[in-house]
């Protein structure tokens, strides 16, 4: 069985700022997983379909990823 889990995220933050966050997701430095409290999140690629990885024992793949543009 399969699961969906869509995550959202209000960011007090311009869309091109956000997407810019977005965009460093599972990065060096990533300013937005929570690190130091969980499992590092890693993915095989950028943030875009197809995109494989997970954090810790939870693993998952990118299906869908839309760009903000402020």
């Amino acid at each position: 069985m399969g699961v969906c889990n869509v995550h959202e995220w209000e960011l007090p933050v311009s869309g091109a700022e956000a997407g810019l966050l977005i965009d460093g997701l599972s990065g060096g430095t990533d300013p937005l997983w929570p690190r130091h409290d969980w499992p590092a999140m890693l993915l095989d690629g950028p943030p875009a379909p197809g995109a494989a990885g997970g954090h810790g024992p939870v693993h998952y793949t990118v299906a869908a990823y839309v760009r903000l543009i402020g």
